[in-house]
């Protein structure tokens, strides 16, 4: 398949199940998917080599593509002995590290940390959902969107390290608590107002002042 290819590992676990439920909640256009199942590890008493090929299968509970999800195309495929494959990808992303044989998890949502289209997407994605909603708060008659920010002019520059963890730490709290809530949520069913796109983020800017400071009261504001 042309395109980016998303590559989720499938065991039929609840974890298998929570994996797709999220990539189904997100839309991918121009992404592909392979729903990669690894067999048995053991065959005829050896341990099948990493060059066996993918192969192609019927499993017996196939994931369905969610049309919001905005996905190409889905693959389902098997390869003995290889549960490898999915760690390898995620380890060229960035996703996850090794350390002394464990897997470490490098964020809290997929952000790869090489990738120029990954990147890409989520550039063209969140610029246009926050300039959207600064746009509908300016001219729109209905209720306003959230968009709040807090500033500040004068910052020591040795706080800003710390400032920048903290942002991090709180704000990724707020964004596990609503990814759980879209979670509970569930799909959505026969509702009259049908089926909405959303986007919550955040993000962290800082850089050192140039010219003469600002007044004491524009020094702070939160809005």
């Amino acid at each position: 398949m042309s395109g980016q290819r998303i590559v989720l590992g499938d065991d039929g676990s609840e974890g298998a199940d929570l994996a797709w439920r999220w990539l189904m909640l997100h839309r991918w256009p121009g992404w592909s998917v392979d729903v990669v199942t690894a067999s048995d590890t053991l065959h005829a008493g050896l341990i099948v080599g990493n060059d066996t090929a993918l192969g192609a299968w019927n499993p017996p509970n196939k994931r369905v593509l969610a049309p919001q999800s905005a996905i190409g195309g889905i693959r389902h495929l098997t390869k003995p002995g290889d549960p490898r494959v999915v760690l390898d990808e995620w380890l060229r992303l960035g996703v996850v590290s090794m350390e002394h044989d464990e897997v470490l998890l490098n964020r809290a949502a997929f952000v790869p940390a090489s990738g120029f289209e990954e990147k890409a997407f989520y550039l063209g994605q969140n610029l246009h959902d926050h300039a959207a909603a600064i746009a509908h708060n300016v001219v729109a008659q209905q209720a306003p969107m959230l968009e709040r920010c807090v500033h500040y002019d004068d910052v020591d520059g040795e706080a800003i390290a710390s400032l920048a963890q903290a942002a991090e730490a709180w704000g990724m709290k707020a964004l596990r608590a609503v990814n759980t809530k879209v979670l509970d949520a569930g799909a959505a069913s026969d509702s009259t107002l049908g089926k909405w796109r959303m986007n919550f983020g955040l993000y962290f800017y800082a850089e050192p002042m140039e010219g003469p400071v600002s007044t004491p009261e524009a020094h702070g504001d939160a809005a």
